[in-house]
C-alpha cells in the first residue's frame, strides 16, 4: 500500500515534471524552498539575461571611457613634449647666438692684439734716426 501511495504522490506532484510552483514557500511569494528548487522560470531567466547584457554594456562603456581618457592623456603628454622641445630649441638657439657673439668678440680682440704686436714690431724695426736727427748737428741743446 505504501508503494502505491508513493507512486501516486510522485505522479500527482510536480517532482517529476519539475514544476517551479512546487518550489514556492508558504512563507511568502518571494521565498523559494531549496529542497524543491527546480530552476528559474522563463521570466527570471529573461531578467537574468537582461541584467547580464546591461553589465556587458556598462563594462564596454567603462572601457571606452578609459580608452578616451588614455587618448586624452597621451595627447596632453604629447603637447607637453612638443612645448618642451620648442623651449629647448629656443634655448639652444640663444646659446648658439651667445657663443657666436662671444667668439666674434674674442676674434676681434685677437685681431687687435695681433695688429698691436705687428705695429710694435714694425716700430722696433724702423731706425730711430729721423729727419730731425740730422738737423740737430752743430746746434746746442741748451
Amino acid at each position: 500500500m505504501l508503494n502505491r501511495m508513493e507512486l501516486e504522490t510522485t505522479l500527482t506532484t510536480g517532482i517529476l515534471s519539475e514544476n517551479p510552483a512546487d518550489g514556492q514557500s508558504a512563507l511568502g511569494a518571494g521565498r523559494i524552498r531549496p529542497d524543491h528548487y527546480r530552476g528559474m522560470s522563463s521570466e527570471q531567466v529573461a531578467a537574468y539575461r537582461r541584467a547580464q547584457e546591461e553589465q556587458r554594456r556598462a563594462v564596454e562603456r567603462r572601457r571606452e571611457e578609459e580608452k578616451k581618457a588614455d587618448r586624452e592623456d597621451a595627447r596632453r603628454q604629447n603637447d607637453i613634449l612638443r612645448a618642451a622641445a620648442r623651449l629647448e630649441a629656443a634655448q639652444a638657439e640663444r646659446d648658439r647666438k651667445a657663443r657666436a657673439q662671444y667668439k666674434a668678440t674674442l676674434d676681434r680682440q685677437l685681431e687687435q692684439q695681433r695688429a698691436r704686436a705687428e705695429r710694435e714690431r714694425r716700430e722696433a724695426r724702423e731706425p730711430g734716426i729721423t729727419d730731425g736727427f740730422f738737423g740737430g748737428f752743430g746746434q746746442s741743446d741748451r
